[in-house]
């Protein structure tokens, strides 16, 4: 044990895989803001809409009234800049982690595997130097200058990458997945008209083929990239498994996100010969007592963050009747591009005094991504009835609320999602949602 440590943990190492670490995710992260922007996003996502999916128990987190949310944004944009730079990144860092979980909290609607693991990046820079090389905060303060770091302040970076890959790969371990090759066989021949692969994309054997190498993919590249010998051909198939789903699939930024935290992998001398092409930098001797264990917070706190990310995805397996179509515990477990849901939901209100019943156009209350989603998510569905409760009680009416919601999941064809007779303000978060949902 105390071999292991000294090995993996405690020893000092360059503190090069840290600055390009740094660099690179705070240069992606403002590209992100920047684009958010420039799309309409802001308005779009947090402005225009009347209503919020919040997470359970986050309710009172709304979006700032007025240009309040634009400014948010912006402090995002120049708290990313103020980590690629390392300026004031002690600064810089915690509040790009404060501001872009409140916003990726607002709304469970845009919901995305790569948002959470922004998230988990940042937290992990808030713990580390990543400032105390080639950065402007070495230049105003010589003192913070170092060369190394203990080791485990980038492996906390490779487990988390790690992680993510594994629990990816062992999602893909359904039948679904590999014996039907869903949702694969619904997407890849939908894009037939590319030019060069479209025909190859539309063979039968095709969506087979990506699905098995999707799962050998996951579960072996983080044992490729810790070897030195294969590390380059492994990050050379990192490249080109998440450029291709990126043209393929159009799923923002999470492709680019994975290619630039995977650099992590590599050894120093790499990441060096890269950050010498920019300028020679002046090099400090580092102290032997700088190479110690964390403290006991900061080793308390890992613990607690790594026993959280082993453990959170797990939670879906202790969930009874099919996950993707009750998606009970599916978010935060990183299941990524598994399954094609679609949907359609009609809400009905009764009066609880006259009995008189009516059709709601939820649709005028919702922007199109936040019906889209809601429309196939049981929780939502019982946020949107308790929305449109609290919307007739606000006109003086109590009502009970009910709807007919059609389902289907990867090509299944349309089936009754919930049961029409369930009045849904009875019903809560915690209600099991095999009583009101049917059976796949």
């Amino acid at each position: 044990m105390k071999v292991f440590i000294q090995s993996y943990i405690t020893r000092s190492i360059s503190i090069a895989p840290l600055i390009t670490l740094r660099v690179v995710f705070g240069a992606l992260m403002l590209f992100a803001a920047v684009r958010f922007a420039a799309y309409g996003w802001i308005n779009d996502l947090y402005i225009q809409p009347d209503f919020h999916f919040a997470f359970f128990g986050l309710d009172w987190l709304q979006p700032l009234p007025g240009m309040g949310m634009y400014l948010v944004f912006g402090a995002m944009a120049l708290a990313a800049t103020g980590i690629m730079l390392g300026a004031y990144y002690r600064i810089a860092a915690p509040t790009f982690l404060v501001l872009f979980s409140y916003v990726e909290l607002i709304d469970k609607a845009t919901y995305l595997n790569h948002y959470y693991l922004v998230t988990l990046i940042a937290f992990l820079l808030c713990l580390v130097p990543a400032h105390a090389a080639r950065s402007i905060d070495a230049i105003r303060t010589p003192q913070i200058q170092r060369s190394t770091v203990p080791a485990w302040m980038i492996h906390i970076f490779m487990l988390q990458v790690g992680l993510v890959y594994f629990y990816a790969g062992i999602a893909k371990l359904t039948p679904h997945w590999l014996f039907e090759a869903m949702p694969l066989k619904i997407w890849l021949p939908a894009r037939a008209d590319m030019p060069l692969i479209g025909t190859f994309l539309d063979q039968e054997w095709t969506p087979y083929l990506f699905a098995w190498f999707g799962v050998i993919y996951d579960l072996t590249i983080v044992f490729f990239l810790l070897v030195s010998s294969t590390r380059k051909w492994a990050y050379t198939a990192v490249v080109v498994f998440h450029v291709l789903t990126w043209v393929l699939f159009q799923i923002g930024m999470f492709p680019w996100i994975m290619i630039g935290m995977t650099l992590v992998f590599f050894a120093a001398p790499a990441h060096e010969r890269i950050q010498n092409l920019l300028g020679p930098w002046p090099k400090k001797e580092v102290k032997t007592e700088r190479a110690m264990l964390p403290n006991y917070a900061v080793v308390g706190l890992l613990c607690a963050y790594f026993v959280i990310q082993v453990a959170l995805p797990l939670r879906s397996h202790f969930s009874e009747g099919d996950l993707y179509w009750l998606e009970d515990g599916y978010r935060f477990s990183w299941r990524v591009m598994l399954m094609e849901k679609s949907g359609h939901i009609t809400f009905r209100v009764v009066d609880s005094d006259s009995g008189k019943s009516a059709i709601v156009d939820h649709g005028k209350m919702l922007t199109q991504l936040q019906e889209t989603q809601m429309c196939t998510q049981p929780d939502m569905i019982l946020q949107m009835a308790q929305f449109i409760a609290d919307d007739y009680a606000t006109q003086g009416y109590q009502v009970e609320v009910y709807a007919d919601a059609y389902v289907s999941l990867n090509g299944s064809g349309s089936k009754r999602f919930i049961d029409p007779y369930q009045n849904l303000l009875q019903l809560n978060e915690a209600t099991n949602r095999n009583l009101w949902v049917y059976e796949y």
